[in-house]
């Protein structure tokens, strides 16, 4: 009889001990969890403040650089034209290599001014609002029709109809998804198979009601995740020689970064499409 007893009492004290246990491997497990969760916000934080700091002091050093480089471009476009206007028009060789001069005098020139414009990002006066994403994302696709043309691809557009109002400079986030849908447009560019290209762009309300959030999704090549963490990085690019200057995203990290907003970048590898991801606070923030 005591046999049983002691046998059922050290079996409920297993199985409290057991119980507890699992508890302790519960909490333990959830408290891990928070743990990796608390390190990745921290981690992700450094790298937005390395990423802040790089750009920066790069902000002070394009300013200067675009300012030396313009006067002596203007020269040379200058002269060029004059040159080519009053050359014989006999030697075409010469009206040829006169013509690259003024094509390349001509591309410096942009790159000089979208350095002007990362010098002086900073300066812009923001807050201007409040300003409706869809309609500006509208308005980049009119301007961008023309590129787009021809170009078959499927614009899905998924855009809440009661998103809410940001503030901000509407021309700054013009420029930011231009630049979104160009990239996207040059990267089926790479794609070698018959897939249908799709550009996906979607708009809504966080969930707490302080930001807005706007995602364009792609199905073309790609970025090597070797490559995503440079995505932002001044003159990176994954673009043909002569097709790209490397700027255009880290302008739009800064057009972001003055809007208080945040921009990332994900794709599952080459192949797999791309996927950036913005956030901006609200007028009701």
């Amino acid at each position: 009889m005591y046999t049983f007893l002691l046998g059922v009492l050290l079996g409920v004290v297993t199985g409290m001990f057991a119980v507890a246990a699992c508890r302790r491997m519960h909490n333990l497990a959830i408290l891990d969890e928070r743990q990796k969760h608390k390190e990745m916000e921290q981690l992700e934080a450094q790298r937005q403040f390395f990423q802040a700091s790089k750009m920066a002091a790069l902000t002070t050093m394009m300013s200067g650089i675009a300012h030396e480089l313009n006067n002596p471009l203007t020269t040379i476009l200058g002269f060029s034209t004059i040159l080519r206007r009053e050359i014989p028009h006999t030697n075409e060789k010469i009206e040829r290599h006169i013509d690259l001069i003024i094509k390349s005098a001509k591309r410096m020139g942009t790159i000089i001014e979208q350095l002007s414009k990362f010098g002086h990002a900073r300066a812009a006066e923001y807050g201007k609002g409040p300003v409706n994403v869809n309609d500006v994302i509208r308005n980049s696709l009119i301007l961008l029709r023309p590129q787009l043309k021809g170009c078959d691809i499927t614009l899905d557009l998924n855009l809440d109809n009661k998103i809410f109002p940001i503030k901000g400079d509407s021309a700054k986030l013009e420029n930011v998804f231009e630049n979104l849908i160009v990239n996207a447009k040059d990267a089926f560019e790479n794609v070698k198979d018959h897939r249908a290209k799709k550009l996906n762009i979607i708009t809504e309300n966080a969930p707490d009601h302080k930001s807005v959030q706007i995602i364009f999704k792609d199905n073309a090549s790609g970025i090597a995740s070797e490559y995503v963490e440079k995505i932002f990085d001044p003159f990176f690019t994954t673009k043909c020689p002569n097709r790209g200057t490397g700027l255009g995203m880290t302008l739009s990290y800064e057009w972001v970064k003055e809007h208080n907003g945040t921009i990332s970048c994900s794709s599952a590898g080459p192949g797999e499409g791309t996927t950036f991801f913005i956030s901006l606070p609200t007028t009701i923030a």
